[in-house]
């Protein structure tokens, strides 16, 4: 079974990320109204998609739930691919294989706490696990029979000397670290802040001297008015640099690992929706509800095979209106090349496979697989 989906090759202006001081607005209309854009893709080239089944898994999934887990992340080991994520009950890491049916749980109750917050990241064999509460920092090897190893732990309350700062944690975006010996790069934040921005956006940690540094300087953009939700995205690209996109802003950048400095920014690439918020309605559920069917986010950031993908959740009217998400596409410097629309799918559920990505959609159900090989 398959479908047609309309791509467009196209280079837009951000405009402008509009706050009056007066008056919380957004990119296109007032959030106090609630107007709602509705997006119309270009229709200039056509992208085919190929669709999995994946009922199998959908109940452990629901029962799950997206926002209960800790950290979706992508596993490949030989031929086969997993989804990993920590489940509700934080006593398992369960391992879905998407292509052959298959769930394997393995326990992690020994070397983690039920009631804590976590970050974790999956790179190359090594599960990366930081407790967000008690800055234990662990690293654990998985084997070739999924068991867990732990190969060392550290205190990295050393780096965190002001009770202001907090980590965050995988509950929207699921990646949060990056890993080149002996460094660890962080995003985190500050609680007594506007949108709780520190002076630097980023903790590099050297594990071997144990010392810290904050590094990377926010865009100005970032600091017209309060979002909610502030988190940023990190994907390691090579050992020399990583990629990083706003959750809440189109600024795309690259970072250089050694410099400490900004190797390569684009933040004019979508005609954007995203939304300021006022703090002052924050009691009103009604607003709050209103304010996250409207915005948009940019859910995920995937390398692979030398492209970048943005996977963003679109703004919708409604609840009662699926979730659509663009797929945007870039080379390695950062142009855009080429974007592509959807409905029914969810952006953060979204890993590389082959030739391009694969998407779930909202009910848990299907996979999709977008190929980009001949775009």
């Amino acid at each position: 079974m398959r479908r047609r989906f309309f791509v467009g090759v196209f280079y837009l202006s951000l405009i402008n990320f509009c706050c009056s001081e007066k008056k919380i607005t957004c990119c296109v209309d007032s959030i106090n109204s609630h107007k709602y854009q509705e997006y119309n893709p270009p229709t200039t080239s056509v992208v085919k998609d190929s669709i999995i089944n994946i009922e199998y898994f959908s109940h452990e999934f629901k029962k799950t739930g997206i926002y209960l887990n800790t950290g979706f992340q992508f596993y490949q080991r030989g031929d086969s691919n997993y989804i990993i994520y920590l489940n509700g009950d934080k006593d398992s890491l369960v391992f879905v294989n998407l292509f052959q049916s298959k769930i394997k749980k393995v326990p992690i109750n020994h070397l983690i706490g039920k009631n804590q917050k976590y970050t974790l990241r999956v790179i190359n064999d090594t599960l990366h696990l930081l407790n967000s509460e008690t800055y234990k920092y662990g690293q654990i090897l998985i084997d070739s029979n999924f068991n867990l190893r732990l190969l060392q732990i550290l205190d990295l309350k050393f780096a965190f000397t002001s009770k202001n700062l907090f980590l965050n944690t995988n509950v929207v975006i699921d990646k949060k670290i990056v890993y080149e010996k002996p460094y660890l790069f962080l995003t985190y934040g500050n609680f007594k802040t506007k949108n709780n921005i520190d002076s630097k956006m980023i903790i590099k940690i050297d594990l071997e001297t144990k010392t810290s540094k904050k590094i990377i300087d926010y865009p100005n953009k970032y600091k017209r008015c309060d979002m909610l939700d502030f988190y940023s995205t990190i994907e390691n690209v090579s050992d020399s640099i990583f990629a990083l996109v706003f959750h809440k802003m189109d600024f795309f950048a690259i970072i250089n690992k050694q410099t400490e400095k900004y190797a390569r920014v684009n933040d004019s690439f979508f005609n954007s929706q995203f939304m300021c918020y006022d703090r002052n309605l924050a009691a009103n559920l009604a607003y709050t509800s209103k304010l996250y069917d409207n915005d948009e986010s940019n859910d995920n950031l995937i390398y692979f095979n030398r492209s970048f993908y943005l996977i963003k959740q679109l703004g919708r009217e409604n609840k009662a209106i699926s979730p659509k998400i663009a797929i945007l596409v870039f080379d390695n410097t950062l142009q855009l090349r080429l974007t592509l629309y959807s409905d029914h799918l969810l952006a953060r559920l979204s890993f590389p496979y082959k030739n391009g990505i694969v998407v779930i959609n909202d009910s848990l159900t299907k996979a999709h697989y977008y190929d980009f090989s001949k775009n």
